[in-house]
């Protein structure tokens, strides 16, 4: 069992497989947080721009009563937007039903707040209309996390499955790589005990040419060698066949 762990621990092809995969894993990670976050904050700079887009298309003399607005529906949370006059009369419209009342302070400052009320919180844009009334438009930021967090996570699922793919297509490139010094093992372990031509070099990585000039310089000397000790036998084989032939 020694004998078969140790040519796998010390395996080139799977040590460069294992290291290829920690460093795409690790880079994975590092750009999925990021576009989380990034989508995340982009989600959240997107849903201001609706609110300030809402104040701007609301002015003092569109301004509908709350007690005109229908209410028979439950709105979707999704589009539930509160408006409200501050400074003056108070006007509360939900934009969407108008069937919930908010009771915004009227000390608010101009642009973008978070507010809490009632134990929910609010994410508020104030915009002045005149110099006596100002504008605040809401939306509740546990819809607002809710739809950056699919937004998020919907930024997510290419990078989810390219991950898996580029995993699968390092290992498959890793072994095509050894491919050819595979080849060259069987080549070799195919060969004859008098077979001692070279090994061919040409399609074989750089990295691994001089050991293959190596072993074909070894190669060139076993066969001179063998041929050294052929010579030397039918030497002595001549030498001893004429003393026998006159016995």
């Amino acid at each position: 069992m020694d004998g078969i762990k140790k040519p796998v621990n010390n395996s080139l092809q799977r040590r460069l497989s294992i290291w290829l995969s920690i460093a795409i894993l690790g880079m994975a990670i590092i750009a999925g947080i990021w576009s989380y976050y990034s989508a995340f904050n982009d989600a959240h700079d997107f849903q201001d721009d609706v609110l300030r887009q809402i104040a701007i298309m609301f002015d003092q003399d569109n301004l509908v009563s709350a007690a005109d607005t229908d209410d028979s529906e439950e709105a979707d949370p999704e589009d539930k937007f509160y408006v409200q006059l501050l400074s003056g009369p108070t006007t509360l419209i939900d934009a969407a039903t108008a069937k919930n009342y908010l009771a915004f302070p009227s000390n608010l400052v101009d642009g973008f707040q978070t507010i809490t009320i009632k134990n929910k919180t609010y994410r508020v844009f104030v915009k002045p209309i005149n110099k006596i009334q100002r504008l605040a438009v809401a939306q509740e930021t546990e819809v607002r996390d809710e739809i950056a967090q699919w937004s998020s996570v919907r930024a997510l699922i290419p990078l989810l499955i390219l991950v898996p793919i580029l995993l699968f297509g390092v290992a498959h490139l890793v072994r095509t790589l050894f491919k050819s010094v595979a080849d060259v093992t069987h080549e070799i372990d195919g060969r004859g005990e008098h077979e001692f031509h070279p090994i061919l070099r040409n399609d074989l990585p750089v990295e691994i040419k001089p050991f293959i000039d190596a072993i074909n310089r070894l190669l060139g000397r076993v066969e001179q060698a063998m041929d050294t000790q052929r010579r030397f036998v039918a030497d002595a084989a001549h030498e001893l066949r004429s003393p026998l032939t006159a016995l």
